[in-house]
């Protein structure tokens, strides 16, 4: 598993194959806070690699996206408004 470092945080990239898929995409499930490559099954590698390059910029909004959400935790106080 790759991961992908950003302000002191480790994020996996979790590589999942998939039959029904024609195309490489990326996506950042915040539930489980990791970046979920799609990809056809016997993508070579070396293309998975260059897709993460070239989505570099896009990576690195979504990450600064999480970083400024706010955290919750048990006591934390929500505005409404």
């Amino acid at each position: 598993m790759q991961e992908i470092t950003w302000d002191n945080q480790t994020i996996p990239i979790v590589y999942k194959p998939s039959l029904r898929v024609k195309r490489i995409s990326l996506r950042l499930s915040p539930k489980e806070l990791a970046f979920i490559l799609t990809h056809p099954p016997r993508t070579p590698h070396r293309q998975l690699q260059r897709f993460l390059d070239q989505c570099e910029p896009w990576i690195k909004r979504q990450l600064e996206k999480v970083t400024d959400a706010p955290s919750l935790h048990p006591g934390a106080i929500l505005s409404l408004y």
